[in-house]
């Protein structure tokens, strides 16, 4: 039985960032993905310069949604899968980059079972890899049960 991938959803808050914005787009797409990718970013300055850079910059292939207010990173992500619904999300910070490999691994990841709800690459605080922040939980794969 041949099953289709799944699309993956990458979202990026802007905040006063459009510089950090761009490197990290650019290395979502430069990412080799196992599913169907959509980039968008929510643009919550507030502001015509950051909007105008956005613009210019992203390429054609990432949406752009500017908001008219600040509401928040959660809020904005929600805004972004509200608008191109998605069977997986990843959710970016401007100042993140993801490294070659990184995307499929995690989608490999999370699509390799149907009860693994979430996945979370290694982070470093570094360009050298030498300093990785500490998970929040060990790592592991945990699969709960359904309640």
């Amino acid at each position: 039985m041949s099953h289709r991938p799944l699309q993956t959803l990458a979202i990026i808050i802007n905040y006063h960032s459009a510089p950090l914005t761009l490197k990290a787009v650019s290395s979502v797409l430069d990412s080799e993905t196992l599913a169907p990718l959509r980039v968008v970013v929510v643009d919550n300055s507030v502001n015509h310069r950051e909007l105008e850079i956005l613009r210019l910059e992203l390429p054609s292939e990432v949406s752009l949604v500017p908001s008219s207010k600040n509401m928040g990173f959660g809020r904005a992500c929600n805004l972004a899968f509200e608008q191109f619904p998605a069977k997986a999300v990843l959710l970016l910070n401007p100042d993140g980059r993801l490294l070659p490999g990184a995307l499929a691994r995690l989608q490999k990841t999370l699509f390799s079972r149907k009860r693994v709800g979430a996945v979370s690459p290694r982070i470093y605080w570094d360009s050298g890899l030498r300093f990785q922040l500490p998970p929040s939980l060990p790592p592991a794969l945990f699969e709960f049960d359904a309640v």
